[in-house]
């Protein structure tokens, strides 16, 4: 079990109506502590390890392991801040291009991205650096999206969906 918190934050900026920017900062001071949470130590010696000539003449080492499982009563969780922005420009049916990118723990990516609006919302598509793609909806009350971390469906690794409501 665990109890946190976070503060998200999001700036949109539209000086005219081609024109606008955001930026939104997730998980800004966030925490969570969590209670009764599993662990393990393991040692990996090649010091004390067994070395054996194979077949082939080269030495094989296997390593000797160790180590402890266990549970912390407690432990806090620091979350990182994740970071996207993006700069849109529209034309007169408000059709647009996106400039993105998107800072998350240990990566950065960049992204241009269309939008087409529709009755109710928007259709926008991105590509982002690392051959990621993703396609949403954003309506007054729904988000659906699709993402794929690898355009070449034999090189991906990830698939992931959006879900969003607000009433």
């Amino acid at each position: 079990k665990g109890l946190g918190y976070t503060l998200d934050t999001k700036i949109l900026w539209q000086p005219n109506e081609k024109i606008s920017a955001s930026l939104q900062v997730q998980d800004l001071f966030g925490k969570v502590h969590w209670k009764n949470v599993p662990f393990t130590n393991t040692n990996l010696s090649s010091a004390d390890a067994n070395k054996v000539i194979g077949e082939d003449g080269f030495i094989d080492i296997k390593p000797a392991v160790s180590g402890v499982e266990g549970y912390k009563t407690a432990y806090t969780q620091n979350l990182k801040p994740k970071i996207n922005a993006a700069l849109t420009f529209k034309n007169t049916q408000g059709q647009g291009i996106a400039l993105k990118t998107k800072v998350v723990p240990n990566n950065t990516f960049v992204g241009i991205g269309a939008e087409i609006p529709r009755k109710s919302g928007k259709l926008s598509a991105t590509f982002w650096s690392e051959n990621i793609v993703q396609v949403e909806y954003v309506g007054k009350k729904t988000r659906l999206g699709v993402g794929l971390d690898n355009l070449n469906s034999k090189n991906a690794n990830a698939l992931w969906l959006t879900f969003g409501w607000h009433p």
